[in-house]
Parts: C-alpha cells; sequence; structure tokens
C-alpha cells in the first residue's frame, strides 16, 4: 500500500498496518505516511478550541501544515503544526478567536532525513505561475525537478526559492507566466551545515519536464 494512500491512525492500528508505516518512512520511501487528525470540535474562543494533539508513530518527526484531504473552494481554515516526541500539535490559525475545524483532516509527515536524505513534498497543481509552501522546518534545501511521473510531451519548467520555512515555486516556462496541471511533488532535505544557500534548479537538476499547462 503506497504512501499517498495509507493513513496512519493512532487510535487504530494492526502490527501489519505499523509495518506498513515503518515502510513508508524509510529512506528508500520519502513520500513519508499520512497522519489522520481528523476534525476537531470545541466552542469557539474556549481553552483548546484551536488545537488538537495527535499520536505519532515515531518520536520526533517532521510535519506539514497543508491538508492532504481534498479542500473544497470557500474553506479557508489553516493550521500550524509543531512536534514534541511523539506528540503532533495541529494549531488552526486563521480564526479570531480561535476555534476547530469540521473536516477530516489529514496531515503529512516524514521520518527526519539523516544527511542530506530527501524527502518528497506535493506541491499540488497552482491557478497561478507562482506558489507559496510551507516546508516541515527552517534550513531546508529544494529541488526544482518534478518527482512525479512526468509525461513526454509535458514542457513546464520550474524555479524553486526557499526563505526560511517557506518554499517558493515558480513556473518559468511560460511568458506571461501561467499556473500548471500537474500534481506537482518536488524534492526537499536538510541543508549541510556548511549549506551554500537555497537552491533553483539544482539538485536532480532543472526542471526541463512538465505539467498539463
Amino acid at each position: 500500500m503506497s504512501s499517498q494512500t495509507y493513513v496512519y491512525d493512532a487510535q487504530n492500528q494492526t502490527e501489519a498496518q505499523m509495518a506498513q508505516v515503518s515502510a513508508n518512512l524509510s529512506s528508500a520511501a520519502p513520500d513519508g505516511t499520512i497522519i489522520k487528525v481528523g476534525p476537531h470540535h470545541h466552542p469557539s474562543g474556549s481553552s483548546g478550541a484551536c488545537e488538537k494533539v495527535v499520536e505519532l508513530p515515531e518520536n520526533d518527526m517532521l510535519a506539514g501544515p497543508d491538508p492532504q484531504n481534498k479542500q473544497y473552494p470557500g474553506w479557508t481554515d489553516r493550521f500550524k503544526v509543531t512536534v514534541k516526541g511523539k506528540k503532533m500539535i495541529v494549531k488552526r490559525i486563521d480564526k479570531s478567536p480561535c476555534e476547530g475545524w469540521g473536516q477530516d483532516l489529514r496531515l503529512r509527515v516524514w521520518r527526519k532525513p539523516s544527511g542530506q536524505g530527501k524527502i518528497n513534498i506535493r506541491v499540488g497543481a497552482s491557478g497561478a505561475c507562482k506558489k507559496v509552501f510551507v516546508l516541515p522546518e527552517e534550513g531546508m534545501s529544494a529541488s526544482s525537478k518534478p518527482r512525479n511521473e512526468q509525461m513526454p510531451w509535458w514542457q513546464d519548467r520550474f524555479a524553486v526559492t526557499v526563505e526560511g520555512k517557506k518554499m517558493i515555486v515558480r513556473r518559468i516556462d511560460k511568458s506571461p507566466c501561467q499556473g500548471w496541471g500537474q500534481d506537482l511533488k518536488l524534492a526537499v532535505w536538510r541543508k549541510p551545515q556548511t549549506g551554500d544557500g537555497d537552491h533553483s534548479g539544482d539538485g536532480d537538476g532543472a526542471g526541463d519536464k512538465p505539467s498539463h499547462g
């Protein structure tokens, strides 16, 4: 079962499922695994209204705040994720006073890569020529070459810059610029201590393979 479809639910796991979680989190499976967070119903403004604590399969993992479940037009939910040991604290940040959420939220997590081990970030499609994605931690580098399957006739090329925890992805093969239709994935990794700056079109090479524009 692939990491794209397998969902880890701390409340209901068999040994076989836990073995699949470990496989999804191995260095050979950079897509990580998806965690079921679920909805969080709390009275607006009450203690714990905008935060939910979820148990992770391992200690000190990387977690992304971008929902992996389908998002609908009109939904404004945005989240901040903090990991402490095996606890993932999910906080809704787009409402004041804070409140819970109704969607069956899923988030993606990864085992921290050693050295320059890579993990794949799902950027997805974009209706604009630039998309900003929040990375699991600061100080990461990124490649502009798509990691998802590319069709021979696609011509999309991308440039990627990293600023703190923000990864900015731009399509650069069209003028005027435009978005892309492919479910884009890019590789990111931790910079070595002697890092030489953020990357645009590095690592796996320039993104000269494309999407359904």
